[in-house]
């Protein structure tokens, strides 16, 4: 690619960025992940309009600027993943620490809100909705 189409290709990414843009000007609207399932839903729908845009030979600039967007709702999801396990990995911590302390019922209220918390991960999840 010379540099007068990547002057080109550049020139109309920007412009066609600048059109599709939020009010912000800066970023796109992304789908919120308000828990685990709706994090995993959205990862595995955008996921799959990712991979079909990518999985091409060439990837236009329109559809550049909808890898672009699609970021911003996976981006979301992951960072409420991330959130959601580290607070079921300090309940397995105190799981952990309770039993070797043999305190019973935090061994057991521990598990619960520890096994309550990684379900959501190891249980299928219904996107069907």
């Amino acid at each position: 690619m010379n540099i007068i189409t990547k002057s080109i290709a550049l020139l109309s990414f920007s412009s066609l960025f600048a059109l599709t843009a939020q009010a912000d000007g800066d970023h796109f609207e992304a789908i919120e992940s308000l828990d685990i399932p709706s994090a995993l839903c959205n990862l595995a729908t955008y996921n799959a309009k990712l991979t079909e845009i990518t999985d091409e030979d060439e990837i236009p600039t329109a559809d550049m600027v909808k890898v672009h967007e699609l970021t911003y709702t996976l981006e979301n999801a992951i960072q409420k993943i991330q959130s959601e396990l580290t607070v079921i990995a300090a309940d397995l911590e105190e799981v952990h620490l309770s039993s070797e302390t043999m305190e019973q019922s935090k061994v057991k209220d521990f598990t619960n809100k520890y096994m309550e918390g990684i379900s959501l991960l190891t249980n299928g999840t219904d996107c069907s909705e």
